[in-house]
């Protein structure tokens, strides 16, 4: 890995930059309290934000001309470097600019990743883009610790990937830590949360013996998964709700029924103290071990390939439910906006490789299996 890399384009974090923006339209609200007929009408949209940053990282143009209405109320742009935590990292670099569609930041050098935030505000309107971009960027030589935890009924099947896993982590600037663990079986909630207990408290002893730096925990196989709550964000009957945040939140304990349900709508400790992922084909491959096996050692060659350049250098998304727009304004700032092309997983995503898609999924099963027996 060469001493800096040039970054074209970040994506910020969705979770947080939904949160700050929330934040943003809180205090706005306040502020006009004398107008209050007119804030309880402002709904608060996500910006399409585009930029481009100079050669040599001496200035950042924002733009927003696919924004409906394009010129609308009155814009501010506020900028941070990237990695900086918090509503108070933000820093005002232009305020009531008016309806304007671009901005130019001139006060920006090579060497540095900034994050900008775009907030319009009007009678009826308040939306926010966020983009990252930097030229000359050190590359960061540690990334923090990797937990790697493998269920370990598929561990043996997958010693060569999941060893070449590690040593691509380690290249990447991580420190590993692995843990084999049990097998998890909702059909059986009580043993299900036990397993899973055991789990988290590996992760929090491993996380309290460097609570200072950044942890990443990595679920791979059928690790126990966890339901908690009862909500219905999706219309439908309130119920709890598969949440991988159970190993992500440490700080505070997660009560459970005696059905082995944990009872925490919200997370208790919040914010969560790491981020997590799950690399599991369980349900995709339903109960078939040999299509598990062969969806997990697809999945760790094509990421060791990606990892590694031998895919090429693809610059191409897609993306069109609406219930991730912010998601699909997001991949502007990966791949650009030209290269962003409208279609979900069962369409557009079928018909080549991509960087990146994003999809609210399909609600029949059977696509899922049909998808199945094509990839088996």
């Amino acid at each position: 890995m060469s001493a800096k890399q040039h970054i074209f384009a970040f994506a910020v974090s969705l979770t947080s930059a939904k949160r700050e923006a929330m934040g943003w339209l809180c205090v706005l609200v306040i502020l006009c309290l004398p107008q209050l007929s007119m804030a309880q009408r402002s709904v608060e949209q996500h910006l399409p934000l585009d930029g481009k940053i100079a050669a040599d990282g001496s200035q950042v143009t924002l733009s927003w001309f696919d924004a409906v209405p394009r010129r609308v109320g009155s814009v501010s742009v506020a900028r941070r470097w990237l990695g900086d935590k918090g509503g108070d990292t933000w820093h005002a670099i232009a305020t009531d600019l008016g309806p304007v569609a671009q901005f130019t930041d001139t006060k920006t050098r090579s060497g540095v990743a900034y994050e900008y935030r775009v907030t319009r505000s009007a009678r009826d309107i308040v939306d926010v883009g966020y983009w990252t971009t930097g030229v000359d960027v050190p590359a960061v030589a540690s990334h923090g610790t990797a937990l790697v935890v493998v269920d370990e009924t598929v561990a043996a099947d997958l010693r060569p990937w999941l060893e070449r896993f590690q040593v691509d982590l380690v290249g990447d600037g991580w420190t590993v830590a692995r843990l084999d663990a049990p097998r998890g079986d909702l059909s059986a909630p009580m043993d299900n949360l036990e397993r899973a207990g055991l789990v988290r408290a590996w992760i929090r002893e491993a996380y309290a013996q460097n609570p200072f730096e950044t942890h990443a925990v990595i679920l791979i196989g059928h690790v126990p998964i966890v339901l908690s709550g009862r909500v219905a964000p999706d219309g439908h009957d309130r119920e709890p709700h598969a949440t991988d945040l159970f190993y992500a939140d440490i700080s505070r304990p997660w009560p459970a029924d005696p059905s082995g349900r944990l009872l925490p709508t919200f997370i208790p400790g919040q914010p969560i103290e790491m981020q997590v992922g799950r690399i599991d084909f369980s349900g995709l491959a339903q109960g078939d071990r040999g299509t598990e096996l062969r969806h997990l050692r697809a999945y760790f060659d094509k990421n060791h390939h990606w990892r590694h350049g031998l895919l090429g250098d693809r610059r191409t998304a897609y993306g069109q439910n609406q219930h991730v727009r912010g998601e699909r304004m997001a991949l502007r700032n990966i791949v650009g906006p030209g290269q962003v092309a409208s279609g979900g997983h069962h369409d557009v995503g079928e018909t080549g490789a991509w960087l990146w898609g994003v999809d609210f999924g399909d609600a029949n099963r059977r696509t899922y299996s049909a998808y199945r027996n094509r990839a088996a």
